[in-house]
């Protein structure tokens, strides 16, 4: 299986997040005026607004110790509310991004969990608010 490295947020250290994505699908969607209350996020249509924003899903695995993938649920978790560089080596992608709430899922078998490995997929949308 061929994996893209992708880099989105922070980790737990403040260093740079880096995942192993199977898939990333995006695609160009109108613009939006974005508000970010708490941990969640504001997305207002403005008409007559000639600006695309890009919406990513990613798709990605993690295999590792056990604690190090706790670690790895726990600092993507945190990620919410917050607006983070991501770069996946496309560069119409590269730019400012936020987690849509609710939307990192992780996908546990318990068979392979118990060996360090975890599947799992969240959806970003651009943070673009120039006029």
């Amino acid at each position: 299986m061929v994996y893209t490295k992708v880099r989105f947020g922070e980790d737990s250290n403040g260093s740079a997040l880096y995942l192993d994505a199977t898939v990333i699908e995006a695609k160009k969607v109108p613009g939006t005026l974005k508000q970010i209350v708490g941990y969640g996020l504001t997305e207002r249509q403005c008409p007559m607004r000639n600006i695309l924003d890009w919406n990513i899903r990613i798709t990605a695995i993690k295999q590792d110790t056990k604690a190090n993938v706790e670690q790895l649920k726990t600092d993507l978790h945190n990620l919410y509310g917050g607006i983070y560089i991501y770069s996946d080596g496309v560069s119409d992608h590269s730019g400012s991004y936020i987690m849509k709430p609710y939307s990192l899922i992780f996908d546990e078998p318990a068979e392979n969990y118990e060996e360090g490995f975890i599947s799992f997929s969240f959806d970003l949308c651009q943070f673009n608010q120039e006029q």
